[in-house]
């Protein structure tokens, strides 16, 4: 019967052959052990025993005691000392001989790795392997089961029309849409008799009002005169409506001045504005020229033109004709003020 000291020796023998002097016999089985990993029943074999596995089984079983394997109950002992503490399995390894970190007694324990086993067979090759016989469709086919019965078509009813919920909050205003086309115009409805006259409007008396009235050129030199210059304007306002009249009398002029002749109008004018109510009057020949006044809009400014064959051109000191202190220069329209 082989103890379990030899099988104990077997195994520090291998973990420990870098560093210790087994015998050949020991050498081979540790070798054989490190490549194939052996069970303790090949170890046992490795050593020189001979058997079956139940006889290496039975080889573990100690002989039979007086009172039998269970021997009878004795009588306690008294307790005896505590033994010495045991050493450690790397503490044993190092008595062994063996040298090294703990890591290195670790790494020792491990068996080399194992050859790679072979491949089963997968379901089809089973699937032949029974009897069967087709191709890997058939076999897939095979595993479907028969469809179950059809059942009857069910049948549903609708439920009642639960109760309307509250409206909800008035969503935001869309922007507005592009304007559609426009209808076609409808049949002219028939007149309607005609109502009372209504109470007689209160008369409205226009009133002429003087006012200070600008002139001079665009631009150039400004005319020169002896005491206040002779501008009369005046106008006559209806809500928005303006007619305007202005008289230029030259009689205390000193100097004419370079450049285009303006006059001021009374209000700004909200449009741009053209007037050809006016003329020029040359005292010494007796000769009237056409005089027109334009004002750009928002402005009060009548820039002052007459004309010269098929255009208008600026009037200026001796332009139609050269003035003289005897001349003088009207111009009146109606516009809509600012």
């Amino acid at each position: 019967m082989v103890s379990f000291t030899a099988l104990a020796l077997v195994l520090s023998g291998c973990s420990g052959a870098a560093n210790s002097s087994p015998s050949p016999s020991a050498e081979s089985a540790c070798e054989a052990t490190a490549l194939a990993g052996f069970s303790a029943y090949e170890l046992w074999l490795s050593q020189g025993n001979s058997g079956t596995l139940t006889e290496f089984l039975a080889a573990l079983v100690g002989e039979k005691g007086q009172d039998g394997y269970v021997g009878a109950d004795g009588i306690n002992g008294s307790p005896g000392l505590p033994g010495e503490p045991g050493k450690s399995a790397y503490q044993l390894w190092l008595d062994q001989g063996n040298t090294g970190t703990p890591d290195e007694f670790l790494n020792s324990l491990v068996g080399a790795a194992g050859m790679t086993g072979l491949n089963g067979l997968s379901a089809y090759q089973l699937w032949i392997q029974v009897g069967h016989s087709g191709t890997v469709q058939d076999f897939l086919d095979s595993l479907a089961g028969e469809p179950g019965p059809t059942g009857a078509p069910g049948t549903c009813t609708s439920g009642d029309v639960g109760p309307a919920g509250p409206a909800g909050p008035a969503g935001a205003t869309g922007p507005s849409g592009s304007p559609g086309p426009v209808g076609e115009r409808g049949t002219q409805g028939v007149q309607g008799v005609q109502g009372d006259p209504g109470p007689a409007g209160p008369v409205l008396t226009p009133t002429e009002n003087a006012y200070t009235l600008g002139g001079g050129t665009i631009a150039g030199t400004q005319p020169t005169f002896n005491g206040t210059p002779m501008f009369y304007g005046a106008y006559v306002q209806t809500g928005a409506t303006v007619f305007f009249n202005v008289t230029v009398v030259m009689s205390n002029i000193t100097g004419f001045g370079t450049g285009q002749y303006y006059v001021t109008l009374p209000f700004p004018s909200k449009y741009g504005y053209s007037t050809s109510e006016g003329r020029i009057t040359d005292t010494s020949s007796g000769h009237n020229f056409s005089l027109h006044g334009y004002a750009e809009p928002g402005s009060n400014v009548l820039k002052l033109t007459y004309d010269s064959g098929s255009q208008q051109v600026m009037f200026d000191h001796n332009s139609p004709v050269t003035l003289t202190p005897s001349d003088l220069f009207v111009i009146s329209g109606t516009y809509i003020v600012q």
